[in-house]
């Protein structure tokens, strides 16, 4: 009942100007920086709520399903390139083309040039577009930093990783089929 009666003075007080939880949105928002108050706006409804549940859940279930699907395709292209290998070549053949010492056996050698050309290929194919989506959220990140919070500075520096990777592998998968073309 008090805070009825508490609400009820507001109204008729704050009549012509607007009281301090109108102001910063709601208490709780008044705590957080100007771009999470904004997201949190958003969610203050239950079916705002709903809507970023279920668009998450669907959005979460096609990246699964796209990761799982290419992450298929490579283990199946990989078997193709090792079918002939015995189990002991085919793990010596796929350690081989990610690190460690070169595999003295003709096969798994070969085996191991055959998987790092089909990743360089992979790799080839993709570059540009994923250069192109990377730096596009890199300067998304940028301009969110300049113009709400430096914390955004953590995800361009993520994302920049992520292209100095894409940049680099090729260089590393090309030095490591040199030295297995010995």
């Amino acid at each position: 009942m008090a805070s009825l009666a508490c609400h009820h003075s507001q109204l008729e007080c704050g009549r012509g100007r607007q009281t301090q939880t109108q102001k910063s949105g709601s208490r709780r928002d008044h705590f957080l920086p100007p771009s999470l108050a904004a997201s949190a706006s958003v969610l203050s409804t239950p079916r705002s709520r709903v809507a970023c549940l279920v668009s998450g859940a669907i959005f979460g279930t096609l990246m699964e399903r796209w990761t799982r699907n290419q992450q298929h395709a490579g283990r199946q292209r990989t078997a193709a390139l090792t079918e002939d290998l015995t189990p002991e070549e085919r793990t010596t053949a796929l350690k081989a083309s990610r690190r460690g010492q070169l595999p003295v056996d003709p096969r798994a050698r070969e085996a191991a040039a055959a998987i790092i050309q089909y990743r360089l290929e992979l790799i080839n194919r993709q570059a540009t577009k994923n250069s192109l989506g990377l730096a596009a959220f890199m300067v998304f990140y940028v301009l969110m930093a300049v113009f709400s919070s430096a914390w955004w500075w953590l995800g361009f520096l993520l994302f920049a990783f992520f292209l100095t990777m894409g940049w680099w592998q090729p260089k590393m998968l090309q030095h490591r089929l040199t030295l297995l073309a010995r």
